[in-house]
């Protein structure tokens, strides 16, 4: 609905790729019932303050499987601590850096109701799993690159010669003078 929509955007698991321990998740306009989803909220600090008081049906959740990746993704309606076994490792959603970290198998972490959570087999056992958005480039921020002052020279280490450009022919060599490399014969 608009107020759903309003709040924020719901994506569904996708991909997983093992080799970078990276998970991809869908935009979906449409949600289907008792299936998790990833909720990122829009800029309102309540997302939900408007859905307030209406009735959610609970019946048993639906878990997206990538069987042949060994990922599910599922989701709970009630509270519950969750503790990673022998057999499967539990990672709950961080939003503070949008990554699923590791649950411990001794203390667990405890998950509020209509929360999901990632189950991976035990064939891995990445410490975080980071999350891309298909909609969307994650973790590339702008780059302020500050410009070099003119005329600044360095020799082939790298090493400062001179900053204003003076004295930068002091003999045969290799020399990079705004970012190109001049040699000296």
């Amino acid at each position: 609905t608009s107020e759903v929509s309003a709040a924020g955007n719901f994506y569904s698991l996708s991909d997983y790729d093992a080799a970078t321990n990276t998970i991809t998740f869908s935009k979906v306009t449409e949600t289907t019932a008792n299936t998790p989803y990833l909720f990122i909220p829009a800029a309102s600090t309540t997302p939900f303050a408007q859905l307030s008081g209406k009735e959610v049906p609970v019946t048993s959740p639906n878990n997206v499987t990538l069987s042949s990746k060994g990922l599910t993704f599922k989701g709970v309606y009630t509270s519950q601590t969750l503790k990673s076994s022998t057999t499967e490792t539990l990672y709950g959603y961080r939003s503070t850096d949008g990554t699923f970290v590791k649950i411990g198998q001794t203390n667990g972490a405890k998950i509020k109701p209509f929360r999901a959570y990632l189950s991976l087999s035990k064939t891995t056992n990445p410490a975080a799993i980071f999350v891309n958005f298909d909609d969307a480039v994650t973790g590339i921020t702008d780059i302020h690159a500050e410009k070099s002052a003119n005329n600044q020279v360095y020799n082939a280490c790298g090493q400062l010669i001179s900053r204003d450009g003076s004295n930068h022919l002091q003999g045969k060599g290799i020399y990079i003078m705004n970012g190109k490399k001049v040699i000296i014969k």
